[in-house]
C-alpha cells in the first residue's frame, strides 16, 4: 500500500508539471513539497505512466472507512426522562419515515407516569359525577353550598392534575 501511495504521489506530480518538453529538465519553480523527476530518473527507477482509464473489476474490494451524514440530514433525538433503549434495526444514515418508531425506551418512570395518568382520569370522572350530583342536591336545598364548593374544587384540581400529567407524557 505504501508503494501505491508513493507511486500516485510521484505520478500526480509528473502529470501536473505540464511544462516539461522532450529533453528538458523540470521547471525550477516547482513548489517545495513536490517531487519532480526527469525522464532519465523515471527510466532508472522503472516508473512508467499512462492515461487513466475505466476498468471493470471482477472481484470485491474490501475497504474500511467512515461514511458521514451531511449536516442537513443529521438529527439528534433526546428523551425527557431516563431509561434504557431497546435494540432496534436502525443504522446511522438510514432513512426514517414520518410516524415510524425510531426507538423504544424502557423505564419504571414511564410505567408510573402512565399509571398516574390513568388513575387520575378515573378519579376525574368520579369527581365530575359527584360534583354534578351535589349541584343537583344543592338546587333542591338538600345539600349545603360548602359541599358543592368542595366537590367543584376536587373536580378542578383533578382536571389540572390530568392536564399536567398529559403534558409530562407528551414531552
Amino acid at each position: 500500500m505504501k508503494y501505491i501511495i508513493v507511486f500516485l504521489t510521484i505520478w500526480s506530480q509528473i502529470s501536473c508539471t505540464g511544462n516539461i518538453g522532450p529533453g528538458e529538465e523540470p521547471n525550477a519553480r516547482a513548489p517545495e513539497n513536490w517531487v519532480v523527476m526527469s525522464k532519465e530518473q523515471l527510466s532508472v527507477a522503472g516508473i512508467t505512466s499512462s492515461k487513466l482509464n475505466t476498468q471493470f473489476l471482477s472481484g470485491a474490494i474490501r475497504v474500511s472507512g467512515k461514511i458521514d451524514v451531511p449536516l442537513q440530514n443529521l438529527v439528534s433525538v433526546s428523551v425527557p426522562l431516563g431509561g434504557n433503549l431497546k435494540p432496534n434495526r436502525l443504522v446511522p444514515g438510514m432513512k426514517v419515515n414520518k410516524g415510524q418508531a425510531m426507538a423504544e425506551v424502557e423505564d419504571q418512570q414511564y410505567i408510573q407516569l402512565q399509571q398516574d395518568f390513568l388513575t387520575t382520569r378515573v378519579q376525574l370522572d368520579l369527581a365530575e359525577k359527584n360534583f354534578l350530583r351535589q349541584k343537583d342536591l344543592n338546587e333542591s336545598k338538600a345539600s349545603s353550598d360548602k359541599v358543592v364548593e368542595q366537590r367543584a374544587s376536587d373536580y378542578q384540581s383533578l382536571k389540572i392534575q390530568l392536564s399536567a400529567l398529559s403534558e409530562k407524557s407528551e414531552s
